[in-house]
């Protein structure tokens, strides 16, 4: 590589560091404007100091800059407190999941836990259905937001933030090479979403098991929790966490190389045919039925019965499409030859 190539190099990194910490709406036009200004005061630097600009005087005017995620502050600078800068983007969609996707989910799921009851729209439409409603929403709602604040927090005071040396200087030498393709690009914001609702799954999973299972109404107003076990699905725990280990860890990887490899391709590959696997144990070991005295369950659970033996296969198709990308560009011929 020459001397030119390397520098160009550099700066193209920095460029695409500081656009990974920039929204959607701004990447472009700053990293275009941005790689104009590098370029323009490499040329003077080098102009006053009557040298050809090099790797060593490249790294001497990025330090100058500042460092990608400072860049990136002075071009969107909204208020980004609470969980640090870096994943602030992601604490804002964790955010829009609690407001507007639990408010879905929790309508959805008392509408059908509703009709199961003889008496529906009499036990739909009263102010009890609203203040439990209500109070689940404030809940669940709370427990997200905790839940991502220390997570996206940790993320934040870890090795995946902005490496600094011993000094406080940060070297532009160590930043991540530009991915050759756009989608080896990693969508950042979108995998710390998913570390934050991995852990809520586990937390829930392990520590809050009443939550996991169904409300059913009978009679005008009384609720009767059933959980999943109760009504015969069996949920193999261990083999979950192990998978909810493994998908975390898979993108903390991410996080930090910030882009896909092979090598994470395929693990990705390896974790779908492992959650298709959990499907299949659960429809194995599951035989659903309602529990004495709450017959009106019998409909859903035939439902979730079918359900059960579709979801592995389901499940499998997206694997077993990525594996067969992956065996035909390593098996293609390099460009050129």
């Amino acid at each position: 590589m020459t001397t030119q190539d390397a520098v160009s190099n550099l700066i193209g990194r920095y460029v695409f560091a500081v656009g990974e910490e920039l929204p959607r709406r701004l990447r472009d036009d700053v990293t275009r404007e941005l790689r104009t200004l590098v370029e323009d005061k490499l040329d003077d630097r080098a102009r006053t100091l009557g040298k050809a600009a090099d790797v060593a005087l490249a790294t001497y005017v990025l330090q100058e800059i500042g460092e990608p995620g400072e860049v990136a502050r002075r071009y969107d600078p909204s208020p980004q407190y609470l969980v640090g800068p870096r994943f602030y983007p992601a604490f804002v969609k964790v955010l829009r999941i609690a407001v507007v996707g639990l408010a879905i989910l929790l309508l959805l799921t008392n509408v059908l836990t509703h009709a199961l009851s003889p008496e529906a729209t009499a036990t739909l439409l009263t102010f009890a259905t609203l203040g439990r409603l209500v109070r689940a929403y404030f809940q669940t709602g709370i427990m997200l937001f905790g839940e991502a604040v220390i997570v996206l927090a940790i993320l934040e005071r870890t090795t995946l933030g902005q490496k600094f040396s011993p000094s406080g200087e940060w070297d532009p030498r160590e930043l991540a090479e530009v991915p050759e393709a756009e989608e080896d690009r990693i969508a950042f914001v979108g995998v710390a979403v998913d570390v934050c609702l991995a852990v809520l799954f586990g937390m829930v999973l392990n520590f809050l098991p009443e939550w996991v299972g169904f409300i059913t109404i009978h009679g005008k107003s009384q609720t009767t929790f059933v959980s999943v076990r109760d009504v015969g699905i069996h949920l193999p725990i261990l083999a979950i966490n192990v998978w909810l280990a493994l998908s975390i860890g898979l993108r903390l990887a991410l996080l930090s190389r910030r882009r896909w490899t092979p090598s994470t391709r395929w693990a990705q590959v390896a974790l779908g045919v492992f959650a298709s696997g959990i499907f299949m144990a659960v429809a194995a070991t599951s035989s659903p039925q309602a529990p004495p005295g709450l017959p009106a369950l019998d409909p859903l659970l035939r439902v979730i019965g079918s359900l059960l033996y579709v979801a592995p296969f389901a499940v499998l198709i997206g694997p077993l499409l990525n594996a067969v990308k992956l065996l035909r560009d390593a098996w293609a011929p390099p460009p050129g030859s």
